[in-house]
């Protein structure tokens, strides 16, 4: 995909970020790989030698798989990306009067429906009964 004069420059850069960031941060920055809960690794940062291999045809259209680029064609082009709160109080009534409340500030999307997600308690949402031991301290505790 590049050429081997881009790469040298793109290792070059690397190796001057990596200068850079020991310099400025005395050896504080952790560079070392983490990984996602479902155990992706991550680098501290990627740059032009991680997509050096990359078969940019297999990224296809937005909308397209692998859906690199959006679920939709239109991804965030015409439609904006939108914001869904979440919220869960006391009762269904106090809930039900946030939702509004929230309605009422503008949480809207294509029209009068209003985006905003109830959460629950951790115990409801794992499907526990209130009084199961493992939701012992839980109930109620967010959402």
């Amino acid at each position: 995909m590049f050429t081997e004069e881009t790469l040298k420059k793109a290792r070059a850069m690397a190796e001057q970020w990596q200068r850079d960031v020991q310099r400025m941060s005395g050896g504080v920055v952790d560079q070392e790989e983490a990984s996602t809960s479902s155990g992706i690794r991550l680098k501290p940062v990627y740059g032009p030698l991680d997509v050096a291999d990359l078969d940019i045809a297999s990224l296809a259209f937005p909308g397209q798989f692998p859906f690199a680029r959006g679920n939709y064609p239109i991804h965030y082009q015409v439609e904006p990306m939108y914001i869904n709160h979440g919220y869960g109080l006391a009762n269904a009534e106090e809930t039900r009067r946030r939702r509004e409340w929230l309605g009422r500030l503008g949480s809207r999307w294509k029209g009068d429906q209003v985006t905003a997600i109830i959460a629950m308690d951790l115990p409801s949402q794992r499907g526990l009964d209130p009084d199961d031991p493992a939701a012992a301290g839980k109930v109620g505790e967010c959402g």
